[in-house]
């Protein structure tokens, strides 16, 4: 038909034609057999494109069932061990950043009381100094007593501020103590959690 309505002019228009033509080909596709346009047809080794050939039993139903246990539990293992994970880094993170900030506050402190031991140092020679020259202004003047008097009242000064300086001194150690003790702890989280991070990965 499609030949005849080709050979005889405007028996059918082009349309009409391809039409027929579409027509024809799937009736072909639908009741021609398709060793006789298909000489070679692919056949996976693994049976895909033949599920008819594959024989079900009730132990491959049972396998693919455990494998799909399996693999949920394993997405829950994998699911739970990541949220431990993010919780212990959050913990790790406020942590250190305690840390910085108490390290940050010891700093302080130990700059603090630097200046005052510089300041101490400087009021100390500054009462000696004035302790000396007011002896020697009293010898001259012949006020010994009153001398004497306040070269008690300096060097009990003298000596008050040495005590202080002292147990600032002590303050100062023990800071650095401390100081040296957060250092440490934070070193510890800091193995520890590159320790968690590796065994993490090696889980995976």
């Amino acid at each position: 038909m499609i030949r005849v309505g080709r050979a005889i002019p405007k028996l059918l228009s082009n349309a009409e034609i391809d039409r027929i033509r579409h027509e024809f080909m799937m009736y072909a596709v639908e009741t021609i057999d398709q060793s006789w346009y298909i000489k070679n047809k692919y056949h996976d080794s693994d049976g895909v494109g033949s599920p008819h050939r594959v024989p079900i039993k009730i132990d491959m139903i049972r396998a693919v069932q455990k494998s799909k246990l399996v693999y949920n539990q394993e997405q829950l293992s994998l699911k739970s061990l990541a949220d431990r994970k993010k919780e212990q880094s959050e913990k790790h993170e406020h942590t250190n950043e305690e840390m910085k900030k108490l390290i940050d506050r010891e700093n302080q402190l130990l700059s603090k009381q630097k200046g005052l031991h510089d300041k101490k140092k400087k009021t100390q020679l500054l009462v000696g100094e004035g302790r000396q020259r007011l002896d020697n202004a009293l010898k001259k003047s012949g006020y010994y007593i009153d001398a004497q008097t306040a070269n008690v009242l300096i060097g009990a000064g003298d000596e008050q501020v040495k005590l202080i300086s002292d147990e600032l001194f002590k303050i100062t150690d023990e800071l650095l103590k401390i100081q040296s003790k957060r250092k440490n702890v934070f070193s510890q989280i800091q193995n520890k959690k590159q320790k968690m991070t590796t065994t993490a990965n090696d889980q995976f």
